[in-house]
């Protein structure tokens, strides 16, 4: 597959960047509509993301692999005169190893791992805590529903009896941002329709399992304080997808999903485990960390 062809740059972009300090370089994997796997390749200037290239995925993924797939691409960024400070993978597979080869060769570029990534992975672990149960349950009534032409029709048709419009139900992915709040959401925001639904239906022959969950009221309880539990988790991700972000956002993100965590005493042991071993591979965050907590405790030591 042949490589696409750069975008044409605006004409200010063309004309400062090789005064610019600090492009930003970001490669991430993607399957096209031919479920090929490829790389794609953005540079990000000005807060404008830029796409520089899209190449085709080898057969091999590990460390080396990786960092001679993506080395070249770099190589032309600098060959085209773009300053590049930093760039940026997801955690992925080997992709530590590849940004860890890659540094030693690069000494005067930074490179980091997508922190919105880590956000999404620190989903992932959440939902292997306490909350698993709840989520399986909400995860299945969801695509009961939505797979089926005669429940969907059936809930819909008390939705709009009930509200008088009608409201998708959002199924749960853990590959997709903020899928899990989503989730929660959408059940909680037409719990009297999917109640209704169960009452109705729930002595039929055919009344799918998954939607008895409907009739319990520790579903909704659980599920209403699993939703307030987590909020902290989507406005981090909602925040760090943005394109203009700094490592201070990574800071107040990941101290709000603590702080967030810490007022569920219910399930706090875990859900602090899960925070901490994602905080501990933020290097960079944590040394700045480290410097403000250092100045702020000189300055409270100066007043006194």
């Amino acid at each position: 597959m042949p490589d696409v062809a750069t975008t044409k740059m605006p004409a200010l972009c063309e004309k400062c960047k090789p005064e610019v300090r600090g492009s930003i370089f970001v490669s991430d994997g993607w399957q096209n509509v031919r479920r090929e796997h490829i790389t794609g390749s953005i540079l990000t200037l000005f807060g404008k993301s830029l796409r520089f290239g899209v190449h085709e995925d080898g057969d091999r993924h590990d460390g080396i692999a990786i960092a001679v797939q993506l080395e070249p691409i770099l190589v032309q960024a600098i060959a085209e005169d773009w300053n590049v400070g930093c760039m940026i993978t997801d955690d992925a597979g080997q992709c530590r190893r590849a940004r860890q080869i890659l540094s030693l060769r690069w000494p005067k570029i930074s490179f980091i791992f997508c922190f919105a990534h880590g956000i999404n992975n620190l989903v992932k672990d959440v939902l292997k805590t306490s909350f698993s149960q709840i989520t399986r349950e909400a995860s299945a009534a969801v695509n009961v529903v939505n797979n089926s032409v005669k429940w969907l029709r059936r809930a819909r048709n008390l939705m709009n009896k009930m509200y008088g419009y009608e409201l998708s139900l959002c199924s749960l992915c853990v590959t997709r941002w903020n899928s899990m709040q989503a989730c929660f959401a959408s059940l909680s925001r037409v719990k009297s329709a999917l109640e209704m639904l169960a009452r109705q239906c729930h002595e039929d022959d055919d009344f799918p399992r998954d939607l008895a969950v409907f009739l319990k009221d520790y579903f909704w309880s659980d599920l209403k304080r699993v939703e307030r539990v987590i909020a902290p988790l989507s406005l981090a991700s909602y925040r760090l997808q943005r394109d203009e972000n700094t490592l201070g956002d990574v800071i107040k993100s990941y101290a709000d999903i603590f702080a967030g965590f810490k007022q569920a005493p219910q399930y706090s042991k875990q859900l602090i485990e899960c925070v901490e071993k994602r905080w501990k591979k933020c290097e960079q965050p944590l040394f700045m960390l480290f410097i403000q907590h250092t100045l702020q405790k000189i300055g409270s030591c100066s007043q006194h």
